[in-house]
């Protein structure tokens, strides 16, 4: 409701309220780069069949990503308008769903946000698992499939070692993000520096 709407303080209204303009901004501009980093990104390229197909892929998936992200922003703001200050804002959301849903779709909606993060996770430690045997180690032959999975079961022990160390998810996704642009420029020399190596 509109009071519901005029309690939310004016500065979650503002872009750079969370950590100012200078990193809104710097956000913005050097953002662009992580999705080159990103395995999804990738996944669009190998997957398609055409140069054409591929851009119109990524033009509709960029365009569509915006409907997710503002679900994500009205659901907040609707949390923090019913609950206040006293809410904790990684339980807000759930809490929301929980109060407004019916039982049915509650279920529903948790399913399908378990099912989202362990598809996630499960995705992550398989690329990482990937990455390092394969391209780090260098390990072509099936024979080594244990160490693969041996690989995949200490990255998802690391995984949770670092969620607990550092139980806040906006601080993991902003890490998670810095990593991945600091990988932007090796990935981009890997491709198109013409004195690059595999190495």
């Amino acid at each position: 409701t509109r009071a519901d709407i005029v309690s939310i303080p004016s500065g979650f209204w503002n872009p750079g309220h969370y950590a100012g303009w200078v990193f809104l901004s710097a956000g913005i501009l050097l953002g662009g780069v992580l999705p080159v980093t990103g395995m999804e990104f990738w996944q669009k390229i190998y997957a398609s069949v055409s140069a054409l197909a591929m851009r119109r892929v990524i033009l509709f998936s960029g365009i569509g990503v915006i409907f997710f992200y503002a679900v994500a922003l009205l659901l907040g703001l609707a949390s923090r308008a019913s609950y206040g200050l006293a809410a904790n804002s990684e339980q807000a959301p759930l809490n929301f769903l929980r109060d407004l849903a019916p039982p049915h779709l509650e279920g529903i909606i948790l399913a399908a946000l378990v099912a989202t993060l362990l598809s996630t996770a499960n995705t992550m430690i398989v690329v990482v698992a990937a990455s390092v045997s394969r391209d780090l180690l260098r390990i072509r032959d099936q024979s080594s499939l244990w160490l693969t999975r041996l690989i995949a079961f200490i990255t998802g022990v690391l995984g949770v070692l670092l969620a607990n160390l550092l139980p806040n998810i906006v601080q993991l996704t902003l890490n998670a993000f810095y990593v991945l642009g600091v990988l932007f420029l090796p990935i981009v020399c890997g491709f198109f520096w013409p004195r690059s190596t595999p190495r």
